[in-house]
């Protein structure tokens, strides 16, 4: 799994969301919850 630039997983008020980086937010403009399990696997496909 590779995962494209621009996209970085935060915490935003006790939840993990993915949200778009500079260009990558103007062109995606959402936020993607996750649950615990996506977020760790989030975390380790970006090492």
């Amino acid at each position: 799994m590779r995962i494209k630039n621009g996209f970085v997983l935060r915490e935003v008020c006790g939840e993990q969301v993915i949200m778009g980086e500079g260009i990558g937010a103007l062109d995606f403009g959402k936020l993607l919850c996750l649950n615990e399990t996506a977020a760790v696997l989030w975390s380790a496909a970006v090492k």
